[in-house]
């Protein structure tokens, strides 16, 4: 198992420790028989399997089984999908599930000509709107003629505040996708047919 191997391994399991294929790898290679002519492999297995042993068993006390994996900061996910197509008249459906520590959103699009689309704020004087816990806005947005075909990249805005439209121009930095403190800016991409 080479380091990027175990790198993903611990990542998946959510803790800086031996993951369950490092330890089948280390125990595969306690118990496999040694080549017949390094002999003093024998004096060896022992320790080995104590050392083994050792790490299979002994878990730090502040660690259970059933824990939640993963890291506790702030995390933001948007996908975007049309219904029933991404065509004039279609409805555009905004989904942040698996969107953690942030509770607003705002949302816009961006054509290929470089004019913007707001979703919400739906006004300049409204603010982003909140992320419910199933993570699918309750509102969808209808493609109208201001959607004509292309290419659209659509951004998200997740802050732990509600924004106004002002306050996102203002702070917006898509080179390091942020909006100001405290928020994440996520994209995906729609194209209209």
């Amino acid at each position: 198992m080479n380091d990027d191997d175990r790198l993903v391994s611990r990542l998946l399991a959510g803790r800086d420790a031996l993951s369950r294929v490092e330890k089948d790898e280390l125990l595969d290679r306690v118990i496999a028989p040694p080549p017949r002519r390094t002999r003093w492999a024998w004096l060896a297995l022992p320790a080995l399997a104590a050392a083994a042993v050792a790490v299979l068993v002994v878990r730090p006390s502040h660690e259970s089984d059933f824990g939640a994996r993963g890291g506790s900061g702030s995390f933001a996910a948007l996908h975007v999908r049309c219904s029933p197509a991404c065509t004039p008249g279609g409805r555009l459906v905004l989904d942040a599930h698996g969107t953690t520590g942030y509770r607003y959103v705002a949302a816009f699009a961006k054509r290929s000509d470089g004019t913007v689309l707001w979703y919400f704020p739906a006004t300049d004087d409204a603010t982003s709107v909140e992320v419910p816990a199933s993570g699918v806005l309750d509102r969808s947005i209808v493609l109208g003629p201001e959607h004509v075909a292309g290419r659209y990249q659509i951004y998200g805005v997740f802050s732990k505040a509600p924004l106004a439209r002002a306050e996102i121009r203002d702070a917006f930095d898509p080179a390091r996708m942020t909006a100001g403190a405290a928020t994440a800016v996520v994209t995906d991409e729609m194209i209209v047919q």
